[in-house]
Order: structure tokens, then sequence, then C-alpha cells
């Protein structure tokens, strides 16, 4: 090979910088930088040995070849130190290539398991939309019964209102025709009240006992009432006149409110008054007006449901006495949830009954 100086080391080759090197006894691994650094104090350390070498004593010989021993050391050791970063660095290869590795499993894991999450979820969603599916079509069947069913319960509601109408009409016209016939009914009401005078006068006293007579609300039947008082009437032998008193002063509530009904001068005649009572609590007038009462029942101030639910059950009894307990039923409930004044109570009444 040859000859070259340090200043051209550089432009040796890796393979021509590990053969001078070798020729040395020194070490021959590293990058190329290395290696050239390496050689250049090689040379250097020689040229000054050349520079000395014909004066120098043992001395020195011993203290150069001591410094060049302990250079080679140093290299032998920087060598290790290489060859140990180069371990270090194969080992933390082969554990980034087996995070990698593992990064893949678990990516793989992962997409497994979303996948069985996935299909899960989906199997749980078709689930539930066949559940809620089935139970709207139970619901929309229901609610076409119900709708059929109230349909025909408002025709003949329709139908009853048409005759209550009819009704009023004749009360009227018999309140007009009572009205002509007043004098001549005042007139023959004071000649039988002289003539029963007159005969109670003929007559011994007798002392009969008293019999009390119930009151009456107009929640229970008129008839059996009218029954009852006239049996009381009869038993306390009473004239007309008292009869009059005696059952005006019965009334309660609803029942007393037809007292302003009857005109004052008619106030104490009891055909008048059993007549107005007559035409407002007989039993085809009382299923006409409860069906009146319950179309326009609303939960009162202060009332509560079960006072509503109460009142609501009476007026039905009364309106649809001649329907099915069913039907009855049906009817009283719907009632009474229109009734309720509270939306969200009645709005969740609503979903309870669907």
């Amino acid at each position: 090979m040859a000859d070259f100086d340090i200043e051209s080391v550089s432009g040796l080759r890796v393979i021509e910088l590990r053969e001078q090197l070798s020729n040395r006894g020194l070490p021959t691994t590293g990058l190329k930088e290395q290696l050239v650094k390496r050689l250049r104090d090689a040379m250097e350390s020689e040229q000054s040995i050349r520079e000395v070498s014909d004066e120098s004593s043992p001395e020195i010989s011993e203290r150069i070849k001591a410094v060049g021993e302990k250079e080679q050391a140093r290299e032998e050791r920087k060598s290790e130190s290489e060859i140990n970063f180069n371990q270090l660095l194969a080992a933390m290869m082969d554990m980034n290539s087996n995070l990698k590795e593992m990064k893949a499993g678990q990516r793989e894991q992962e997409g497994r398991l979303l996948e069985e999450m996935k299909k899960t979820q989906e199997e749980m969603k078709a689930n539930i939309v066949s559940v809620i599916n089935t139970k709207i079509d139970v619901i929309a069947d229901k609610v076409d019964k119900n709708e059929e069913r109230l349909g025909e319960i408002e025709k003949n509601i329709e139908k009853n209102e048409e005759r209550f109408g009819e009704i009023t009409l004749e009360i009227g016209k018999l309140k007009e025709a009572m009205k002509v016939d007043i004098s001549a009914e005042k007139s023959n009401f004071a000649k039988e009240n002289i003539r029963e005078q007159e005969i109670s006068q003929d007559q011994p006293n007798i002392a009969k006992p008293n019999i009390k007579i119930s009151t009456y609300d107009g929640k229970t039947s008129w008839q059996v009432y009218k029954t009852q008082f006239s049996i009381v009437a009869n038993g306390n032998g009473w004239d007309p006149v008292t009869k009059a008193r005696q059952l005006a002063a019965s009334l309660r509530t609803e029942a007393a409110d037809v007292l302003r009904t009857v005109p004052e001068e008619e106030q104490l005649n009891f055909e008048a008054l059993t007549e107005a009572l007559e035409l407002r609590f007989s039993e085809k007038c009382l299923k006409d007006f409860s069906r009146l009462q319950l179309k326009s029942r609303q939960q009162r101030q202060s009332e509560t449901l079960q006072d509503l639910a109460t009142d609501v059950e009476r007026l039905s009894h009364l309106a649809f006495a001649d329907y099915p307990a069913d039907v009855r039923d049906t009817l009283a409930l719907q009632y009474f949830i229109d009734g309720v004044k509270d939306p969200e109570i009645q709005k969740a009444l609503r979903l309870a009954e669907l």
C-alpha cells in the first residue's frame, strides 16, 4: 500500500482504515469517523515517538510504552463500551419488536371484542324493537276497539241529549199550562181546605203518633222516597198544605234546588212540588241529567281524586243503569280521566289505561 500522511487518512476506505488499525494492534470496530480518529491519534503518537527516538533514554522509552499501553487499554474499553451499546441497542430493538407484536395482538383482540360487542348490541336492539312493535300492535288494537265502543256510546248520548231537549220543552209547556190554571187551583184548594177543616171539627180529636220522615237529596230513587213519604203522611194525617211543608223541609242539596223552579205562590201546593220533583228526579230524567252532569264533570278546587272517582261512579250508575257492567265501568273511567284537573296526572292515567 502506498505511503500516506495524517491529513490523507480521511480519504481512506473503511477496509483500509481497519487494516491500518489491525497492523497497529488497535480495535477495528465502529463507524468510519471513529476509525479515522483512532488511526490519526495512533499516527500522531507514532510521529511524536519518531521525533524523539534518537535522543530518547530507556526511561522515555518506558514512558512511551506505558502511554501506548494506556492508549490501547482505553481503546479496548471504548470498544467494549461500543459492543455493550450495540448489544443494548439490539436488545432494545428486540423489545420494540415484541412491543409491536403485543400491540398488534392487542389491537386484534380489541377488534374482536368490538365486533362481538357490536353484534350483541345489534341483537339487543333488534329484540327491543321487536318487543316495542308487539306492544304497539296490541295498544293499537285496544285503541281501535275503544274508539268503536266510544263511537257507539257517543251516538247513544247524542240521542239522549236530543230526548232531554224535548223533555225540557215539554217542561216549559207544562209550566205555562200550570200558570194558566193557578187561579182555578187556588180556588179549589181553598174550598178543599175549608171542607177538611169543617170535617175535622166534627170528628173527635184522637191523638195519633207522629212518624218522622227521612230527608231526600236526589241521589236515591224518587219513586221509592215518594212512596215512603205518602205512607208517613197518611199515618200522621197530614193535609195537603202540611204535606207540602214537610216535603219542602225534607229536601236537601240538589233536591232542595228544585224549590227555586217552583213559583212562590205554588210552594205550598203539594201536587206542584211533587210534579217538579218528578220532572227532575224520575228515572228517565235522572238518566239524562246524570249523563249531562258526567259530560261537564270536572275536578273541583280542593276535591281529591277519590272524591271525584266516587261521584263519577255514582253518576255512571244513574246514567247507564241499563248498560252492561264492563261498558259502564269503561265509561266511568273515561269520564273520570276527562275530569282530572292536573294534566300530568291525566296523561299518566291515559297511559296506564292503555
